[in-house]
């Protein structure tokens, strides 16, 4: 009896490429909205942009999709961790839907937070 199935579906997420903040795509969560619609938060980094102390700068990215094979990604909707963290250190977002609210373009404001792991304890993502 199998107890796991998996299938290489190839690259669900591609790099947003050399100049965008999402060249490297790590870590993720999606939830899903009311409509249907699937949102992905992602950790985005570029070696090439650096934080103050010259670190590289991590950003949490937005993509959607309806069938979770294809994903239309949202850089507008990039947003970087409130003053209080590590900007370095800002991945791995854990999302979730807090019941009876939106999810989407206005998600940084409206009801997803991003919970931050690690030594730093736990924050919300409420502006960009």
């Amino acid at each position: 009896m199998t107890l796991v199935h998996y299938e290489d579906c190839g690259e669900a997420l591609p790099s947003g490429g050399v100049d965008a903040e999402d060249f490297n795509a790590h870590t993720g969560s999606i939830v899903q909205s009311d409509d249907g619609m699937f949102h992905l938060f992602y950790t985005a980094s570029n070696p090439d942009r650096l934080a103050a102390d010259g670190r590289p700068l991590q950003l949490v990215a937005h993509a959607t999709s309806v069938d979770m094979k294809r994903w239309v990604k949202h850089p507008e909707d990039t947003f970087r961790g409130p003053e209080r963290h590590d900007p370095a250190d800002w991945r791995d977002p854990q999302v979730y839907r807090t019941p009876g609210t939106l999810v989407g373009p206005s998600f940084s404001r409206r009801g997803i937070r991003r919970v931050p792991t690690g030594a730093r304890g736990r924050g919300e993502a409420d502006q960009r």
